[in-house]
Protein backbone atom coordinates (compact mmCIF):
# COMPACT_ATOMS: atom_id res chain seq x y z
CA UNK A 1 0.00 0.00 0.00
CA UNK A 2 1.22 3.84 -0.70
CA UNK A 3 2.33 4.56 2.29
CA UNK A 4 2.35 8.42 1.70
CA UNK A 5 -0.55 11.39 1.29
CA UNK A 6 -1.25 11.10 -2.54
CA UNK A 7 -3.11 14.36 -2.55
CA UNK A 8 0.09 16.05 -1.58
CA UNK A 9 1.32 15.50 -4.76
CA UNK A 10 -1.24 14.47 -7.14
CA UNK A 11 -5.31 13.81 -7.94
CA UNK A 12 -6.32 10.89 -10.18
CA UNK A 13 -9.16 12.55 -12.12
CA UNK A 14 -10.09 9.42 -14.22
CA UNK A 15 -8.21 5.62 -14.87
CA UNK A 16 -9.98 4.36 -17.57
CA UNK A 17 -8.49 3.40 -21.24
CA UNK A 18 -9.24 4.59 -24.37
CA UNK A 19 -8.01 3.85 -27.79
CA UNK A 20 -6.52 6.05 -30.69
CA UNK A 21 -10.29 6.20 -32.19
CA UNK A 22 -12.24 7.18 -28.90
CA UNK A 23 -10.00 10.16 -28.03
CA UNK A 24 -11.40 13.27 -29.93
CA UNK A 25 -10.09 16.72 -29.59
CA UNK A 26 -11.58 20.00 -29.71
CA UNK A 27 -8.84 22.61 -30.93
CA UNK A 28 -9.24 26.10 -29.86
CA UNK A 29 -5.79 28.03 -31.68
CA UNK A 30 -6.24 31.57 -30.85
CA UNK A 31 -4.18 32.18 -27.31
CA UNK A 32 -5.78 33.44 -24.27
CA UNK A 33 -5.79 37.18 -24.43
CA UNK A 34 -3.56 37.34 -20.89
CA UNK A 35 -3.83 40.67 -18.65
CA UNK A 36 -1.66 42.95 -19.52
CA UNK A 37 0.16 43.09 -16.01
CA UNK A 38 0.27 39.13 -15.97
CA UNK A 39 1.63 39.53 -19.61
CA UNK A 40 4.37 41.93 -18.23
CA UNK A 41 5.38 40.12 -15.33
CA UNK A 42 5.76 36.84 -17.47
CA UNK A 43 7.85 38.40 -19.85
CA UNK A 44 9.83 39.79 -17.13
CA UNK A 45 10.69 36.31 -15.73
CA UNK A 46 11.19 35.19 -19.11
CA UNK A 47 14.48 37.47 -19.59
CA UNK A 48 15.72 36.55 -16.52
CA UNK A 49 15.50 32.87 -17.08
CA UNK A 50 16.78 32.64 -20.70
CA UNK A 51 20.07 35.35 -19.29
CA UNK A 52 20.73 32.29 -16.75
CA UNK A 53 19.51 29.40 -19.36
CA UNK A 54 19.93 30.54 -23.12
CA UNK A 55 19.08 26.96 -23.89
CA UNK A 56 15.07 27.91 -23.23
CA UNK A 57 12.57 28.01 -26.02
CA UNK A 58 8.90 29.49 -25.69
CA UNK A 59 7.52 26.64 -27.67
CA UNK A 60 3.97 26.12 -28.41
CA UNK A 61 1.80 23.93 -26.02
CA UNK A 62 -1.27 22.82 -25.50
CA UNK A 63 -3.77 24.03 -22.48
CA UNK A 64 -6.02 21.84 -21.21
CA UNK A 65 -9.40 23.69 -21.43
CA UNK A 66 -11.75 20.78 -20.34
CA UNK A 67 -12.07 17.45 -20.73
CA UNK A 68 -15.33 14.66 -20.19
CA UNK A 69 -16.35 11.32 -20.68
CA UNK A 70 -19.34 10.17 -22.73
CA UNK A 71 -20.01 6.59 -23.18
CA UNK A 72 -16.90 5.27 -24.52
CA UNK A 73 -15.23 8.70 -25.96
CA UNK A 74 -12.91 10.85 -24.19
CA UNK A 75 -12.82 14.93 -25.49
CA UNK A 76 -10.34 16.98 -25.11
CA UNK A 77 -11.05 20.51 -25.17
CA UNK A 78 -7.64 21.80 -25.78
CA UNK A 79 -6.26 25.56 -26.41
CA UNK A 80 -2.89 27.18 -26.91
CA UNK A 81 -0.32 28.22 -24.25
CA UNK A 82 3.33 28.39 -24.09
CA UNK A 83 6.59 27.23 -22.43
CA UNK A 84 7.28 30.34 -21.35
CA UNK A 85 3.79 30.51 -19.52
CA UNK A 86 4.00 27.53 -17.86
CA UNK A 87 7.46 27.85 -16.05
CA UNK A 88 5.96 31.63 -14.94
CA UNK A 89 2.68 29.91 -13.56
CA UNK A 90 4.72 26.75 -12.26
CA UNK A 91 6.49 29.15 -10.01
CA UNK A 92 4.16 31.31 -9.27
CA UNK A 93 1.08 29.39 -8.75
CA UNK A 94 -0.63 30.92 -5.34
CA UNK A 95 0.35 34.87 -7.11
CA UNK A 96 -1.53 33.71 -10.13
CA UNK A 97 -4.79 32.45 -8.73
CA UNK A 98 -4.66 35.35 -5.54
CA UNK A 99 -3.70 38.35 -8.50
CA UNK A 100 -5.40 37.15 -11.23
CA UNK A 101 -7.71 33.99 -11.07
CA UNK A 102 -7.60 30.35 -11.40
CA UNK A 103 -8.28 30.53 -14.81
CA UNK A 104 -5.13 32.28 -15.55
CA UNK A 105 -3.21 29.34 -15.02
CA UNK A 106 -0.88 28.15 -18.32
CA UNK A 107 -2.68 24.29 -17.42
CA UNK A 108 0.14 23.05 -20.61
CA UNK A 109 -1.22 19.36 -21.07
CA UNK A 110 1.48 17.01 -20.37
CA UNK A 111 1.83 13.45 -21.81
CA UNK A 112 3.66 10.77 -20.22
CA UNK A 113 4.47 6.95 -21.09
CA UNK A 114 3.88 3.61 -18.90
CA UNK A 115 6.65 1.48 -21.17
CA UNK A 116 6.88 -1.99 -20.84
CA UNK A 117 9.43 -3.67 -22.09
CA UNK A 118 8.88 -7.69 -23.72
CA UNK A 119 10.68 -9.15 -20.60
CA UNK A 120 8.38 -7.38 -18.09
CA UNK A 121 9.95 -4.37 -16.86
CA UNK A 122 8.84 -0.82 -16.96
CA UNK A 123 11.31 1.47 -18.08
CA UNK A 124 11.71 5.28 -16.05
CA UNK A 125 14.41 7.62 -16.86
CA UNK A 126 16.41 10.09 -14.49
CA UNK A 127 15.80 13.70 -15.76
CA UNK A 128 18.92 16.22 -16.55
CA UNK A 129 20.27 18.97 -14.20
CA UNK A 130 19.75 21.59 -16.86
CA UNK A 131 15.98 20.67 -17.55
CA UNK A 132 13.82 23.78 -16.47
CA UNK A 133 11.63 21.33 -14.77
CA UNK A 134 12.48 18.83 -11.72
CA UNK A 135 15.81 18.49 -12.56
CA UNK A 136 17.63 15.41 -11.34
CA UNK A 137 14.25 13.62 -10.60
CA UNK A 138 12.74 10.64 -11.63
CA UNK A 139 10.19 10.33 -13.84
CA UNK A 140 8.90 8.19 -17.18
CA UNK A 141 9.49 9.50 -20.69
CA UNK A 142 6.94 11.83 -21.96
CA UNK A 143 6.68 15.75 -22.75
CA UNK A 144 4.09 17.72 -24.50
CA UNK A 145 2.04 18.27 -27.08
CA UNK A 146 3.33 20.67 -29.77
CA UNK A 147 0.50 21.64 -31.91
CA UNK A 148 2.28 22.83 -34.82
CA UNK A 149 4.25 19.59 -34.83
CA UNK A 150 1.73 17.19 -33.81
CA UNK A 151 -1.29 18.13 -36.01
CA UNK A 152 -3.56 15.14 -37.53
CA UNK A 153 -6.69 16.68 -39.90
CA UNK A 154 -5.32 20.38 -38.31
CA UNK A 155 -5.87 19.32 -34.92
CA UNK A 156 -3.34 18.22 -32.29
CA UNK A 157 -2.73 14.15 -32.06
CA UNK A 158 -1.82 13.39 -28.01
CA UNK A 159 -0.65 10.05 -29.50
CA UNK A 160 1.26 11.07 -32.40
CA UNK A 161 2.85 13.62 -29.64
CA UNK A 162 3.39 10.63 -27.66
CA UNK A 163 4.78 8.37 -30.41
CA UNK A 164 7.23 11.23 -31.20
CA UNK A 165 8.76 11.63 -27.86
CA UNK A 166 9.51 8.48 -27.44
CA UNK A 167 11.44 8.71 -30.98
CA UNK A 168 12.93 11.40 -29.63
CA UNK A 169 14.06 10.20 -26.17
CA UNK A 170 15.09 6.82 -26.93
CA UNK A 171 14.53 6.35 -30.55
CA UNK A 172 12.02 3.91 -30.33
CA UNK A 173 9.54 3.53 -33.04
CA UNK A 174 6.24 1.72 -32.72
CA UNK A 175 4.56 -0.39 -34.87
CA UNK A 176 1.02 -2.19 -35.29
CA UNK A 177 2.02 -5.09 -32.82
CA UNK A 178 2.83 -1.88 -30.21
CA UNK A 179 -0.02 -0.91 -28.94
CA UNK A 180 -0.53 2.32 -27.48
CA UNK A 181 -3.36 3.43 -25.35
CA UNK A 182 -4.84 6.02 -23.21
CA UNK A 183 -5.08 4.82 -19.76
CA UNK A 184 -6.04 8.31 -17.66
CA UNK A 185 -5.22 11.82 -16.79
CA UNK A 186 -3.87 13.38 -13.39
CA UNK A 187 -3.29 16.57 -12.11
CA UNK A 188 -0.53 17.39 -9.53
CA UNK A 189 -1.36 19.40 -6.74
CA UNK A 190 1.58 22.25 -6.33
CA UNK A 191 1.49 23.84 -10.29
CA UNK A 192 -2.01 22.24 -11.14
CA UNK A 193 -0.40 20.95 -13.87
CA UNK A 194 -2.21 18.08 -15.76
CA UNK A 195 -0.61 14.49 -17.78
CA UNK A 196 -2.11 12.46 -19.66
CA UNK A 197 -1.50 8.70 -19.58
CA UNK A 198 -0.59 6.58 -21.89
CA UNK A 199 0.31 2.57 -22.02
CA UNK A 200 3.08 1.32 -24.46
CA UNK A 201 3.66 -2.12 -24.27
CA UNK A 202 6.84 -2.82 -26.49
CA UNK A 203 8.28 -5.98 -28.39
CA UNK A 204 11.61 -4.50 -27.69
CA UNK A 205 13.48 -6.47 -23.97
CA UNK A 206 14.95 -3.90 -21.26
CA UNK A 207 18.56 -4.52 -22.81
CA UNK A 208 17.34 -3.20 -25.96
CA UNK A 209 15.33 -0.60 -25.47
CA UNK A 210 18.61 0.83 -23.33
CA UNK A 211 21.10 0.25 -26.04
CA UNK A 212 18.62 2.30 -28.04
CA UNK A 213 18.19 4.95 -25.87
CA UNK A 214 21.44 5.08 -24.82
CA UNK A 215 22.78 5.81 -28.47
CA UNK A 216 19.94 8.14 -29.01
CA UNK A 217 19.59 10.35 -25.60
CA UNK A 218 17.95 13.45 -25.35
CA UNK A 219 19.61 16.04 -23.48
CA UNK A 220 16.70 15.92 -20.88
CA UNK A 221 17.62 12.69 -19.89
CA UNK A 222 20.56 11.89 -17.68
CA UNK A 223 19.98 8.04 -16.78
CA UNK A 224 17.46 5.02 -17.68
CA UNK A 225 16.48 2.79 -15.05
CA UNK A 226 14.14 0.05 -14.64
CA UNK A 227 11.23 -1.55 -11.99
CA UNK A 228 9.83 -5.08 -12.53
CA UNK A 229 6.28 -4.75 -13.80
CA UNK A 230 4.87 -6.02 -10.91
CA UNK A 231 2.18 -4.18 -8.55
CA UNK A 232 4.19 -4.71 -5.40
CA UNK A 233 8.15 -3.46 -6.89
CA UNK A 234 6.27 -0.39 -7.66
CA UNK A 235 4.59 0.47 -4.94
CA UNK A 236 7.64 -0.19 -3.20
CA UNK A 237 9.82 2.14 -5.53
CA UNK A 238 7.27 4.67 -5.53
CA UNK A 239 7.30 4.57 -1.40
CA UNK A 240 11.20 5.01 -1.13
CA UNK A 241 11.30 7.79 -3.72
CA UNK A 242 8.82 9.32 -3.14
CA UNK A 243 11.17 12.63 -2.70
CA UNK A 244 13.34 11.67 -5.63
CA UNK A 245 9.96 11.81 -8.10
CA UNK A 246 8.59 14.40 -9.95
CA UNK A 247 4.81 14.39 -8.89
CA UNK A 248 4.18 13.84 -11.89
CA UNK A 249 5.86 10.49 -12.38
CA UNK A 250 4.43 9.66 -8.34
CA UNK A 251 1.01 10.01 -10.37
CA UNK A 252 1.39 8.24 -13.15
CA UNK A 253 3.03 5.04 -11.53
CA UNK A 254 0.56 5.07 -8.91
CA UNK A 255 -2.32 5.15 -11.01
CA UNK A 256 -0.94 2.39 -12.96
CA UNK A 257 -0.23 0.29 -10.30
CA UNK A 258 -3.85 0.62 -9.65
CA UNK A 259 -4.41 -1.04 -13.07
CA UNK A 260 -2.32 -3.86 -12.26
CA UNK A 261 -5.16 -4.73 -10.13
CA UNK A 262 -8.18 -3.28 -9.39
CA UNK A 263 -7.65 -3.15 -5.34
CA UNK A 264 -7.60 0.75 -3.23
CA UNK A 265 -4.06 1.74 -3.07
CA UNK A 266 -3.58 4.65 -0.48
CA UNK A 267 -3.89 5.45 2.47
CA UNK A 268 -4.61 9.04 3.05
CA UNK A 269 -2.92 11.35 5.83
CA UNK A 270 -4.11 14.46 6.36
Amino acid sequence: MINFNTTAFFHILFSRTFERNNVKINWQSAPKDLPQPLLKEMDDYWRKATKQAPHLFDGKLCRLNDWKIEKNVLALDLGLTGYKELLYCNEHVQYVEAQFGAEWMSRALGISAILVSADGQLVLIERSRQVGEFPGCFDVLGGHIHPDDHAVSGKPDPFLAMEDELQEEIHLNLDMNEPMQCIGLIETTQTQKPELIFKVESGLSLEEILRSGSKNKSREIESFLSIAHDRNALIAFLNANVTQCSPSALGVMALYAQTIEDKPLTSQRH
